[in-house]
């Protein structure tokens, strides 16, 4: 009998162990959800599942930004998977959803009762009126990336109605070539990494862009059509002489080399804003699969402070340079009387560059029309441009040519009197015994003279419909 007591005693506390522990964890899941739910929400009527009334629930809790939500239903089965599928979905086929970075939920068994606690975590939105998204197309794309890149965005995501039938796959290989369908994009453009989101009805592009921070805007790349185009904007251009100098063309309409010729002869004869001429060009080309290209120009100068000084310093003396305006013909004798009584020829300076010493002080100082008309004394390239720089101040047409007279280099200029074309040598008039032998001279005694022009240099338009050719 004492033995059977025992064991009864044993069971009962058995049971009473067993209650007790699962009266612990129902009290603990009741203490987590009543910490976290209102009461009123856990003893409310439960609801019958409505997907139509969950998405709506949704909508107005995203719409007010909240942090989430609960909502309990009767339990019955199957209800775990039409609202896992609903959440799933929703996220998925609805733009208003889209700036939900992350959903999540928790469903706990009460009492035959279903609570869910409905979390919402929030990343940035895509857009929020997909009435004005634009249709996704090639055409959409590339007008959406160039609007982009001309304002310069860095961060952007673009929104498209969807029209159907389209993969992440398809808009991320749209995507890179859009990116490579503008040379502009190439010369701009430091790096960009762009993915993509596809939505039943929708479709979003993000791109994470960065750009070259001293690259000109797109709206400022000239377009040239012509080479005569390119030499006006050059010249136009070239101010200080520290500008970077971008221009765009087709192979088509001018080819590289060309552009080239052309840039560097807007640098010799921009006579007075170049008043110091400088040995070194940078030069970088940026081109496209469908033959565009971009250039860009700058002067190496590396003393700038000295080159800017050096160059006010002739517009000054330019300023203080008063000619009698009686006429183009009596104007370009006076500006070749001016030059060859007001500047010497440098030997010093010529055995130098013979010698190649190209960056030395006197090389950079004095191969310009500073040399020329401030300093006095130059080579044949100073008085070159000291002639252009006094021509373009009274408006007379001249340009600077470069070339050879018997195996050395040289320069002179040639001038428009009368629409015909003529040539003068300040250098030769300046050292030699018959000044205006070297003045006014045409092609018959050009060629007899033994001065063979350049081929690689650019005629401007008035010059060549004169008949100027090389």
């Amino acid at each position: 009998m004492r033995e059977k007591k025992s064991r009864k005693k044993t069971k009962r506390i058995l049971t009473a162990l067993i209650i007790t522990g699962l009266l612990v964890s129902f009290i603990s899941v009741g203490l987590y959800f009543l910490s976290s739910v209102p009461v009123a929400e856990l003893m409310g009527d439960p609801e019958t599942f409505d997907r139509g009334k969950l998405t709506a629930d949704i909508s107005r809790a995203v719409a007010e930004r909240k942090d989430g939500f609960t909502v309990l239903y009767r339990d019955e089965e199957g209800l775990e998977e039409e609202f896992s599928e609903l959440l799933g979905s929703l996220t998925k086929s609805r733009l208003e959803f889209s700036g939900i970075k992350r959903m999540s939920w928790k469903k706990v068994p009460f009492m035959g009762r279903a609570l869910y606690d409905v979390r919402l975590e929030y990343g940035e939105a895509d857009k929020a009126d997909l009435g004005n998204a634009l249709e996704y197309s090639e055409e959409a794309v590339l007008e959406q990336i160039f609007h982009m890149v001309l304002r310069r965005e860095t961060k952007k995501e673009l929104v498209f109605r969807n029209p159907g039938g389209t993969d992440e796959e398809e808009v991320i290989s749209l995507v890179s070539s859009a990116l490579k369908s503008r040379v502009e994009y190439r010369y701009l453009i430091a790096g960009c990494t762009h993915s993509c989101r596809v939505y039943d009805d929708y479709i979003v592009v993000v791109l994470d862009t960065e750009y070259y921070p001293d690259r000109a805007d797109l709206e400022d790349i000239f377009e040239a059509k012509t080479q005569e185009e390119a030499y006006r904007y050059f010249l136009d251009r070239l101010e200080t002489g520290l500008e970077t100098v971008v221009v765009k063309a087709q192979a088509a309409d001018i080819k590289k080399e060309d552009m080239n010729t052309v840039f560097v002869s807007a640098y010799y004869n921009d006579a007075e804003d170049i008043a110091v001429l400088i040995n070194d060009i940078n030069s970088k080309t940026y081109e496209d699969e469908q033959g565009n290209y971009i250039i860009s120009y700058s002067l190496n100068i590396k003393d700038t402070e000295t080159f800017l000084r050096l160059c006010g310093e002739t517009r000054e003396k330019l300023d203080g340079i008063i000619l009698p305006d009686t006429g183009s013909r009596d104007l370009y004798a006076r500006i070749f009387d001016y030059v060859t009584a007001n500047c010497e020829y440098d030997y010093f300076l010529r055995d130098e560059l013979l010698k190649e010493k190209f960056d030395s002080e006197e090389a950079m100082t004095s191969r310009g029309s500073y040399g020329a008309l401030v300093k006095g004394k130059s080579i044949c390239s100073g008085y070159a441009a000291a002639f252009k720089a006094l021509c373009d101040r009274y408006g007379l047409p001249c340009m600077v040519i470069t070339g050879k007279i018997e195996d050395t280099a040289h320069v002179w200029n040639a001038v428009l009197l009368d629409g015909i074309v003529s040539y003068v040598d300040c250098t030769f008039a300046d050292t030699g015994d018959n000044p205006y032998q070297f003045y006014m001279m045409g092609n018959m005694t050009l060629r007899r003279a033994g001065y063979v022009p350049d081929k690689d240099q650019y005629i401007p338009e008035e010059f060549r419909k004169a008949g100027l050719s090389f």
